[in-house]
């Protein structure tokens, strides 16, 4: 098992013999919250992805003595690695501008694409907001996660009179909290596919998201 910043400075871990029982430690694949969307949109077709990150670049400077782009792979990574697992997302369609500016995260609109919908994403510099996914399915359910540990899957609406006027409130068809008091959040789950030898996340899987990070590290 390997600890990010996996291929941050070289490719070296490529070289590795028997790369078939190697696995990267990413925990967040591992989550309920991703694993019940993972179910989901294997049913249900989809309109729309909206993913919107907020990296805490300064706090980033103060605690890595390495350069800002490197947050790609140190922090930006776990949300990146949940696109291209759920969406298969590892291609660049569209970039309104670069992404660095002058050691810092300029903000940045992407677009990218996957064969389920592309995946429309916003990077932002140090937003008081947490990173989210806002996912819109045809059948007009939406599964909303912010932060990554917090579901809410929205079914229908009920209507309520509020000051004279009629309000659209959506119904919540499912609540996912991610939380466990003795361990890290996905840590069971990992374990138990690692002991079995089942990880989702070997390097050949690895190298897609990291593919996805050295297209965004060069965009321009």
């Amino acid at each position: 098992m390997f600890e990010k910043p996996l291929g941050a400075f070289n490719d070296n871990f490529l070289k590795v013999l028997y790369k078939k029982n190697k696995y990267v430690s990413l925990n967040r694949r591992y989550y309920k919250t991703i694993q019940y969307i993972k179910s989901y949109i294997a049913l249900n077709k989809i309109i729309s992805v909206e993913v919107n990150i907020s990296e805490k670049v300064d706090f980033f400077k103060k605690r890595f003595n390495v350069s800002v782009n490197k947050i790609l792979y140190f922090s930006t990574i776990h949300i990146l690695d949940i696109i291209v697992f759920l969406f298969r997302a590892y291609q660049l369609k569209f970039i309104s501008n670069k992404i660095f500016y002058k050691n810092k995260i300029k903000n940045t609109f992407l677009i990218l694409k996957s064969k389920k919908s592309n995946v429309k994403l916003n990077i932002y510099n140090n937003t008081a907001e947490n990173n989210s996914i806002k996912i819109r399915f045809c059948n007009g359910d939406i599964i909303n996660l912010s932060p990554l540990e917090n579901l809410l899957h929205y079914s229908k609406f009920s209507f309520k009179k509020i000051f004279g006027q009629t309000v659209y409130i959506p119904k919540i068809k499912k609540k996912i909290i991610e939380e466990n008091k003795f361990f890290k959040p996905g840590y069971l789950m990992q374990t138990r596919l690692f002991l079995k030898n089942q990880l989702h996340l070997n390097f050949e899987e690895y190298y897609k998201s990291l593919k996805l990070i050295k297209i965004l590290e060069n965009a321009r």
